[in-house]
């Protein structure tokens, strides 16, 4: 990331060298900010959203960010499931049908066409108005400018893949479709909460970005930024990359490893699942102790009732299975019932901190700490009652029924 702009030819030939050797797997490069702030409203002037800035990126920018952090939301209408994301973004690729800007349902206003070079012819309306006559136009020529817009668009004011829109550039006006809706993209401030719309840039193609800056096509655009994409699991690639990059830029461009952040973040993560794992065994441990003294305070409290019933007539194993059925049936509602509640408490827990980072939920359910727990706890149930049982049924029933402990 660069405020001056990146060497580009000496860059590219670098990163072109480094995919040679397979270090590199694909780089891309994204312009800087428009120089323009542009205005998005709808065909009939309202609703608008003003401030907008825009960017232009490549071919390889999708293939480059991460794709796990990439959130798309919506895609134009009709359009191939299957196709790359830039591809929607390119209105010479085919992938958004023809019949998609149908402007035949739009009293679109002249100034949209003229903007793109287009002689519209005009026509009286029944109310003695100037109207675009769109069935004189040639289809291709009607085709908007495609983008991709935050998912924020369409809380904050309605704007969806379904919806022409105009885009005011300094004094010129364009037709267009965002044709991909996005909440996560990698490198830009994406949301799908209406407040973060106006901070959200729009994203074309660079050839597009051309157009909107009125830059010749045969003519290169500054580059703020260098994504690249290095092999994955490769140090030495990764040093590679690193220092041919320095060695061109120097101190003057920040250079940012996301690989070495992201394993860093990865080592903090596995550190507090190891801890959680202890604290969580630990708690296994109490527990297992808290029931063990639980079950034996228990039949000792009941030892009297033991001897009655040993005085009527019952086996000791029949007592045996008695306090084994009360342990069992306690221990397991009560599994499943802290089971059903703990759940439920994680997951309102994390689906309240995503609603901040908008992040998606995985439950990631602790099978060795709940295995180890329910081994533990059905031990007791099952061991504890015999050894305490048998203990009591040692001794002498007139004994036990003269004591008054």
């Amino acid at each position: 990331v660069s405020n001056i702009p990146l060497p580009e030819a000496e860059l590219r030939a670098a990163m072109d060298e480094l995919k040679d050797r397979g270090a590199v797997q694909s780089y891309s490069f994204v312009t800087f900010s428009s120089n323009y702030e542009g205005t998005l409203h709808a065909l009939a002037d309202k609703p608008s959203q003003g401030g907008l800035d825009y960017y232009g990126i490549d071919a390889e920018f999708f293939d480059t960010v991460f794709e796990r952090v990439t959130i798309i939301t919506q895609k134009a209408a009709g359009s191939d499931s299957g196709a790359p994301l830039y591809d929607l973004l390119n209105g010479s690729s085919g992938t958004v049908p023809e019949s998609y800007p149908n402007y035949g349902d739009y009293n679109l206003q002249p100034v949209s066409i003229l903007s793109q070079g287009v002689e519209a012819p005009l026509v009286n309306n029944t109310d003695g108005e100037d109207v675009l006559d769109v069935d004189d136009i040639e289809r291709t020529a009607a085709f908007p400018l495609y983008c991709l817009m935050s998912t924020a668009g369409k809380p904050a004011k309605s704007f969806d893949t379904s919806l022409p829109l105009n885009f005011e550039v300094a004094t010129r006006v364009y037709s267009l479709r965002a044709t991909v809706m996005g909440k996560k993209i990698p490198t830009f401030f994406y949301s799908g909460y209406s407040f973060s719309f106006g901070g959200s840039p729009l994203l074309f193609t660079e050839e597009t970005f051309k157009t909107l800056e009125n830059i010749p096509q045969d003519q290169t655009t500054e580059k703020e930024k260098l994504l690249v994409k290095v092999r994955e699991d490769d140090e030495t690639a990764t040093r590679a990359v690193l220092t041919a990059i320095r060695g061109i830029v120097g101190d003057t461009v920040l250079v940012t490893d996301t690989t070495k952040e992201k394993d860093s973040t990865q080592v903090v993560v596995e550190g507090f699942l190891i801890f959680s794992l202890v604290v969580a065994l630990m708690a296994d441990l109490i527990s297992f102790t808290m029931l063990w003294l639980t079950f034996n305070s228990n039949i000792s409290e009941n030892a009297w009732e033991l001897s009655v019933l040993r005085a009527v007539g019952m086996t000791p194993n029949q007592l045996v299975k008695i306090f084994l059925y009360e342990s069992l049936c306690l221990t397991l509602s009560a599994l499943l019932l802290g089971t059903l509640v703990g759940i439920i408490t994680a997951s309102v827990l994390v689906l309240q901190f995503n609603l901040l980072n908008e992040s998606g939920f995985d439950l990631m359910f602790p099978l060795i700490s709940y295995f180890v727990l329910v081994c533990l706890a059905l031990f007791c149930a099952i061991v504890a009652p015999i050894i305490s049982v048998r203990k009591v049924n040692k001794k002498p029933i007139a004994s036990v029924l003269r004591s008054t402990d």
